[in-house]
């Protein structure tokens, strides 16, 4: 209304309208290498007609309207996870206000390829030890670890 002290003709829609935030998310997985894993969203708002026609999108900027929070971003997790890598777009009070419901997403383990080191042995000897050569993954000089059923970095 006119004689709303608060009411911006400029950015208030006209009745009926309606205004949303929509965050739309890249796709993922990632793959973990030992660094922070950072989705960013496109961020916009979007204003419809009372038909529900988009009649205006407004794309957000990051750090100007909006700031991104994450939190167990750098280690491999899947988004069912309840500690999974996960982000929230926290509204700086202009045009959003809040924060939304974390977006959790994946992080892949790293692929780690080893060679088995060549052993003999002979008729009556006790079984050697199994040893192997890192080929690929190792990450950030980190060591894989054989406990029976997968490597894990050490």
């Amino acid at each position: 209304p006119e004689d709303d002290p608060a009411s911006d003709p400029e950015t208030d829609p006209d009745p009926g309208y309606t205004v949303e935030v929509v965050i739309e998310w890249p796709d993922d997985p990632y793959t973990y290498d030992g660094t922070e894993k950072e989705p960013e969203p496109e961020v916009k708002l979007v204003i419809k007609d009372p038909t529900g026609t988009v009649v205006e999108e407004k794309p957000l900027v990051k750090d100007e309207d909006y700031t991104l929070d994450y939190d167990n971003n750098t280690d491999a997790g899947e988004d069912t996870d309840p500690d999974a890598p996960q982000v929230v777009v926290v509204g700086d009070g202009t045009n959003i206000t809040g924060t939304t419901p974390p977006h959790k997403f994946t992080i892949e383990p790293a692929v780690i390829k080893v060679k088995a080191d060549n052993k003999t042995k002979q008729e009556g000897q006790a079984n050697p030890e199994l040893t192997y050569t890192e080929t690929q993954g190792a990450v950030h000089g980190e060591t894989a670890v054989y406990t029976g059923v997968h490597l894990w970095p050490e």
